[in-house]
């Protein structure tokens, strides 16, 4: 199971980003719906994830765990929802459920679930919280 990241290069850091794309190698462009580039990757849960991260933390790179921005997100777009009258008491984060997709799974309070699949782009507040 792997992390989505993605990673903000500043003016500042520009002389890294040779360094960076050898400590990411699948490391890309990606330029968001704000119009500023950042850059996205993805980073195992080993330990060699863990001396990517160390990277970016050591040399004060900012970047977002996707992973954690779209639970938090997903959680407050929901946050006190009632579906057919029913409310929301719990939800459940499996993961990447398909190619591009990040997971919820919905608990209600009558015991019946939901697993929706939302786009790895969707952040329905704007992200960065």
């Amino acid at each position: 199971m792997s992390i989505p990241l993605r990673i903000f290069l500043d003016s500042q850091h520009y002389a890294l980003l040779p360094v960076l794309k050898l400590v990411f190698p699948g490391l890309s462009a990606d330029l968001r719906c704000d119009g500023l580039l950042s850059y996205f990757t993805w980073i195992d849960r080993t330990h060699v994830g863990t001396l990517q991260m160390a990277f970016l933390r050591n040399h004060t790179i900012p970047y977002l765990d996707l992973e954690k921005e779209h639970a938090y997100c997903i959680r407050e777009f929901f946050r006190g929802v009632c579906i057919d009258g029913v409310p929301i008491t719990e939800f459940c984060f499996p993961g990447i459920a398909m190619p591009d997709h990040f997971a919820v799974i919905l608990h209600f309070e009558d015991g019946r679930t939901l697993q929706i699949a939302f786009p790895m782009h969707w952040l329905p507040l704007g992200g960065l919280h």
